[in-house]
């Protein structure tokens, strides 16, 4: 049986309801340490509105993003993917309004360091394909047309420009993948058994969600062991480690079991389980070394956390998208405490306008080793149709 310990204990329980009682009388806001730039938004930039579905930050402070634009006479409509830097100016990676290539592609987008962006895309002829761009030129990764069946539509790309993704073959068999524009790597599958923590172990092949590789090549993904237990893992080429353990976990990872792994091999996810008290909670927590450590749960302040794992860089830290307990109020959070870690909520207003309630999304690659931080907002707009504008905003530690 795979074993992890998780630190949860009495001690970090007092030391989270002193932070929260402390938090009542703190005089900090998240307006005075973050300066908030406007990137770009549907309005001025001719996108569709609430569009934007996912953003992700490099080092340089690049965004990729993916949204989707309309014809004058809005009959029509075509996906857009595009990086744009600090001020503004948006590169195109990909689009097609006559669609006579691509029909669409995957909400998430990955980038890395050099500006290069991976994505799915489902073309034209029917086949759907993986592709890494440098701007708009175009290496595919894999396709349908080759031995895949079916790809799981969110990948994540490295600095090297391997593309790790989830797969079914055309024989049935599922798993996890990557590749550079070559040969691709097949780092198991559930046909046969791996090594986990030396051990070997049977793994379902994944539920088709998004891997996370780093710069060493290692993949965190979520998997079910032995076609019950739930888990995260990560290694490569049939050799991995225990992230999250399979055996205390209630509901494991759970149907968003997507999880993020730094370059020194630290993991970030969400999942749920009993307390040492039996309590139980939903957490963001980060794995070092197979030691589990609590970043925010729903017993202290927190009623539930966004759609993507939280995004964590290099220097361990996290970002993520938080509800409050009044299950009203969303926000942009660095750790437990709600108020002395929030980037923004929906409470506040950008550039003067009000944030409309629990619009903001903040992606799994939302957070660069600067700890500048991207996210996704509605804010009100009474010159629009609309009544609102969708917007992409960077914010920075001042």
């Amino acid at each position: 049986m795979i074993r992890t310990r998780i630190i949860m204990s009495k001690t970090y329980l007092l030391s989270l309801a002193l932070l929260a009682a402390t938090a009542l009388t703190s005089t900090t806001h998240a307006a005075e340490r973050y300066s908030f730039t406007r990137l770009l938004d549907h309005v001025d930039d001719n996108f569709s509105p609430r569009s934007f579905t996912s953003a992700s930050i490099n080092a340089a402070g690049e965004v990729a993003f993916k949204g989707t634009r309309s014809a004058p006479d809005g009959l029509s409509s075509w996906d857009f993917i595009g990086r744009v830097d600090r001020s503004g100016a948006i590169t195109t990676i990909a689009e097609d309004p006559d669609k006579t290539r691509f029909q669409f592609f995957s909400n998430f987008v990955s980038i890395n360091d050099a500006g290069e962006i991976a994505f799915t895309a489902v073309l034209s002829n029917g086949e759907t394909a993986i592709f890494r761009a440098k701007d708009r030129s175009l290496t595919m990764i894999a396709s349908t047309a080759g031995s895949f069946s079916s790809f799981g539509f969110d990948t994540s790309l490295n600095n090297a420009g391997e593309v790790a993704f989830t797969a079914r073959l055309d024989s049935g068999k599922q798993g996890l993948f990557s590749g550079a524009g070559g040969p691709v790597t097949k780092h198991y599958t559930n046909a046969a058994p791996v090594l986990v923590d030396g051990v070997p172990t049977n793994l379902g092949g994944g539920n088709f969600g998004r891997p996370s590789i780093n710069a060493g090549g290692e993949i965190a993904f979520w998997d079910r062991v032995d076609g019950s237990a739930e888990g995260i893992f990560a290694g490569r080429s049939g050799v991995f480690r225990t992230l999250g353990p399979t055996d205390r976990f209630y509901n494991g990872a759970g149907d968003r079991g997507d999880a993020n792994n730094n370059d020194l091999g630290i993991g970030a996810f969400e999942t749920s389980f009993f307390d040492d008290q039996s309590r139980f909670l939903t957490a963001l927590v980060t794995s070092d070394a197979g030691v589990l450590s609590v970043v925010a749960d729903t017993l202290h302040g927190f009623g539930a956390f966004g759609f993507y794992a939280p995004a964590i860089n290099n220097l361990g830290q996290v970002a993520f998208e938080g509800l409050l307990r009044d299950f009203s109020t969303e926000g942009v959070f660095t750790g437990p405490d709600p108020r002395n870690d929030a980037i923004l909520t929906d409470k506040r207003r950008l550039d003067g306008a009000r944030i409309i309630s629990t619009s903001i999304s903040v992606g799994a690659e939302a957070l660069n080793d600067s700890g500048e931080v991207v996210f996704i907002v509605d804010l009100e707009d009474p010159t629009q149709f609309t009544g609102f504008r969708t917007a992409i905003y960077l914010a920075s530690p001042r």
